[in-house]
């Protein structure tokens, strides 16, 4: 494939991510608050809505420096009677407040707004925006109360400015131009920040945006056909580096998987046997996930290995039928005789590769 065919197909993802991420639009929806007692001003809220009336359980978790511990309720079963599409589901996000009664601005907020706010309308918004409110009020007291009160406006003043600059073609962007996609990324970024605050822009969106700004980055660097592979390779590295921390992780890690994939496929291609491969992947994965490799390697040879033999006899009913009903017959008794219902759709389909 191609660079410019892979670069085409990476910048076609991510405007489609762009497109999901700025048409997103609160729908009508509702949600009911159970509350089982009003936090004190130092309690921070685990999650708006508690599972029962009834007292939970404790959840050990490690101290966290400046806030205060109490009560986690992440993940029980809300108590919702009216709003359908929430009923059995997890809790998504809180709100905590620090050791002097001030909310913790971070990105988990906006998941428990978005948790409410994303089901699907079975009341008015309007009704489902009083409900939230009147939750955040019963829980949280002040001044994390107002706080929350003050951020959840702004959010959705955001949402609604947001969605009238769609609608007005502002981000419209052209194909496979990379200067629309900046200048939506920064437009998007201003409008946050001036209507949530930095402070609230930041915690809720800077892993997003970082990841959006390293897309158009590769896309830049894809496109930039003036760098060799090591430069190209050199500014892909120093762009990896401005994500954060538990995406670079997962880069590393794909980046080290397809590395091993490549030494294993060589291996293989040298006819090496499985005490190498087992070597080389003991090099790289616990021994859990090596004997699990193993296994599949040796069915995987297992497999082919009885294809070979199928393939040959194939070959040889071919020479020795002149008859085409005769040769399909024989042939169809063959697969039967090596090969289960489910093996043969794969020899099916390998067939059709090798053999056309």
């Amino acid at each position: 494939m191609s660079k410019k065919y892979k670069s085409s197909i990476i910048f076609g993802l991510f405007v489609a991510v762009v497109v999901l991420g700025l048409v997103y639009k609160t729908q009508d929806t509702n949600s009911a608050f159970v509350n089982t007692e009003k936090p004190s001003q130092t309690t921070a809220a685990k999650a708006i809505l508690s599972g029962t009336t009834q007292e939970k359980d404790e959840v050990s978790e490690l101290p966290q420096a400046g806030v205060s511990q109490q009560k986690d309720v992440v993940g029980e079963v809300p108590v919702v009677t009216d709003i359908q599409s929430l009923s059995g589901t997890k809790i998504h996000g809180d709100l905590r407040v620090d050791e002097n009664g001030n909310l913790i601005v971070e990105k988990s907020v906006r998941h428990l707004f978005d948790y409410f706010l994303n089901v699907a309308g079975e009341i008015p918004r309007a009704e489902l925006i009083a409900k939230i409110k009147q939750g955040i009020a019963d829980y949280l007291a002040e001044p994390a109360q107002s706080q929350a009160l003050e951020v959840f406006d702004s959010y959705l003043t955001y949402q609604l400015a947001l969605q009238a600059e769609v609608d007005s073609g502002l981000y419209q962007v052209a194909p496979g131009n990379l200067d629309d996609l900046d200048a939506v990324h920064y437009a998007r970024s201003q409008l946050r920040s001036f209507h949530l605050g930095n402070e609230a822009a930041s915690a809720f969106f800077a892993e997003e945006e970082a990841r959006d700004l390293f897309t158009l980055g590769k896309l830049r660097l894809n496109a930039d056909t003036s760098l060799s592979d090591a430069e190209r390779e050199a500014e892909l590295m120093a762009l990896e580096s401005t994500l954060p921390e538990v995406h670079q992780k997962v880069i590393n890690k794909q980046r080290r998987r397809e590395t091993v994939s490549t030494k294993v496929d060589e291996l293989r291609k040298a006819n090496a046997d499985i005490y190498v491969l087992k070597d080389e992947w003991s090099k790289h994965y616990d021994s859990e996930t090596v004997e699990r490799f193993v296994k599949l390697e040796e069915s995987r040879n297992e497999w082919n290995g009885r294809y070979e033999q199928y393939a040959r006899k194939k070959q040889s009913l071919a020479e020795n039928y002149a008859s085409e009903d005769a040769y399909n017959e024989a042939l169809n008794q063959l697969k039967s005789s090596m090969f289960n219902e489910t093996e043969l759709l794969r020899v099916n389909a390998r067939d059709r590769i090798a053999f056309n």
